[in-house]
C-alpha cells in the first residue's frame, strides 16, 4: 500500500500520491500479460493452437461490446 504512494511521488511528485491504485491496477494487468505468453508459446510448442483462436475471437467480441457499451454510456450526449 505504501509503496504504490512513494514509488509515485518519487516519481512525478506530490500531487500523485493519491492515484496509488493505478500502480497497483497496471501491476495486476502486467503479470496477467506475462502469464498469457508464458501460456501462449506452450500451447504452441504443444501444437494446440485452437485455444489462441478461441481466446482472441471472444476476447474480439467482448471489445466491441465493451466499445459500444461505454460509448454508448459516457459519450452518447456529446457532440463530436
Amino acid at each position: 500500500m505504501f509503496i504504490r504512494g512513494a514509488l509515485l511521488v518519487l516519481l512525478y511528485g506530490k500531487d500523485f500520491a493519491g492515484y496509488g491504485y493505478v500502480v497497483y491496477g497496471y501491476t495486476i494487468i502486467y503479470s496477467l500479460s506475462l502469464s498469457k505468453a508464458v501460456i501462449r508459446a506452450s500451447l504452441r510448442a504443444l501444437e494446440k493452437t485452437f485455444p489462441m483462436l478461441v481466446s482472441r475471437a471472444v476476447g474480439a467480441g467482448l471489445a466491441i461490446i465493451s466499445a459500444y457499451y461505454l460509448t454508448l454510456r459516457f459519450w452518447a450526449d456529446r457532440q463530436i
